[in-house]
């Protein structure tokens, strides 16, 4: 898992910026348990952000706390005709298509 402390991180295109004090990259469940559990290593807020596409402030006008970076968790887990299952970081341009 990759970890990174008092980082500047920018939407895609740039019009907002957050400062979170650890960005945090999980590449399993376990490693969220993790992060979620030990808020010395991983300080309060803890916030999941995607791909940064959004021009929406996600990750809320505080600054500090933890950014879960979920693009490592990109798996399709299952689908079906009806219902696709992935997890947390996966693009929607993944996505099976019938």
């Amino acid at each position: 898992m990759d970890s990174q402390q008092d980082v500047t991180v920018k939407n895609w295109d740039g019009t907002w910026t957050y400062h979170p004090r650890v960005k945090v990259r999980p590449e399993s469940v376990e490693d969220l348990v993790e992060i979620v559990t030990d808020p010395v290593r991983f300080p309060s807020p803890v916030r999941p952000a995607g791909s940064m596409h959004s021009t929406a402030r996600m990750n809320g006008d505080d600054e500090g706390g933890t950014m879960v970076d979920m693009t490592a968790m990109n798996r399709i887990l299952h689908f079906t005709d009806d219902t696709v299952t992935v997890e947390a970081g996966a693009p929607m341009a993944t996505s099976p298509r019938r």
